[in-house]
């Protein structure tokens, strides 16, 4: 069974189009109803898609593991992401679900910047993704194209052991560093996108940006606690020390206390310090839970 999701929020404009589009292509159409305050899931269920509705806006994450946890109950083989706004062509499907058909890949991302895409994105955006892919990359050390892309498909492997905790935005670089985790083959396929005409983002891009790099670091402190917490932590210490050091030899020379100096190098020897314990405690953690 190959089924097509959409994460709805206040979409009533658009849905009936998409889902209509989807149904040509795929088995099964879904809709999570994230929250929304107009007919997006009545519309949706009226054209005779699987509606999960969730009582409050829980955010575009919750609503991917909506869209993973309603694939599993209705036992599908393939599952296709793809937003709700008229932003993606339900018409790629096919594209996209081609490489898990063949048996090439587990997950497939439709990428706006693959060679063979052709989309008009807004520069500020282009540079933001650009930079998300990159810290995407490095953390799950893959290398992905377009790591922010919600147009993807997945195989019945990869819907079985996709855990997703993230409920914002950053569930897009989650999923590809979860992939990279379980072994999944990822591949990916040029798509275009449409801009023009379709509504703004819902929020500010650089605090979207922002908070989407935030959850990135997190994940790579959990995943490479040493990385990205321990050795900033190593050269914080190690720069307090060296910074003590040169207050120790003033005072021997000139008899006066750096006290600017010596407070500087006192915060970096202790967060540097507390870095390191941190990152030991996330090893440790780390280790415990593969092993459980």
């Amino acid at each position: 069974m190959i089924v097509a999701a959409f994460p709805a929020f206040n979409e009533e404009r658009t849905i009936a189009k998409v889902v209509a589009r989807a149904t040509k292509h795929v088995d099964e159409v879904i809709v999570v109803d994230d929250g929304s305050s107009d007919d997006t899931g009545l519309i949706a269920e009226r054209l005779g898609a699987y509606v999960v509705r969730h009582e409050d806006n829980k955010g575009y994450g919750a609503a991917i593991r909506s869209c993973f946890s309603a694939a599993r109950d209705l036992a599908a083989n393939v599952l296709v992401t793809l937003d709700a706004d008229g932003q993606h062509d339900p018409d790629e499907i096919p594209r996209i679900i081609e490489p898990i058909l063949n048996g090439e890949s587990d997950v497939v991302i439709g990428s706006r910047f693959h060679e063979g895409s052709s989309n008009e994105i807004p520069r500020y955006r282009s540079v933001g993704m650009r930079m998300l892919n990159e810290a995407t990359n490095r953390v799950a050390r893959q290398i992905v194209t377009d790591s922010q892309s919600g147009f993807r498909a997945y195989s019945k492997k990869a819907i079985d052991s996709m855990k997703l905790y993230e409920t914002g935005m950053a569930v897009s670089s989650e999923l590809v560093i979860k992939a990279g985790d379980a072994g999944l083959r990822i591949s990916e396929v040029p798509i275009a996108v449409k801009y023009r005409g379709v509504g703004g983002p819902s929020q500010n891009p650089l605090s979207h940006g922002l908070g989407v790099l935030s959850s990135i670091v997190q994940m790579g402190a959990e995943k490479h606690p040493f990385l990205f917490v321990g050795l900033p932590g190593l050269l914080s210490a190690i720069g307090g020390i060296y910074g003590w050091l040169w207050v120790v030899e003033r005072y021997a020379v000139v008899r006066q206390l750096a006290v600017g100096m010596a407070l500087i190098s006192t915060v970096l020897l202790v967060v540097g310090v507390v870095a390191v314990n941190t990152a030991l405690i996330l090893y440790a953690f780390s280790n415990l839970s593969k092993r459980l």
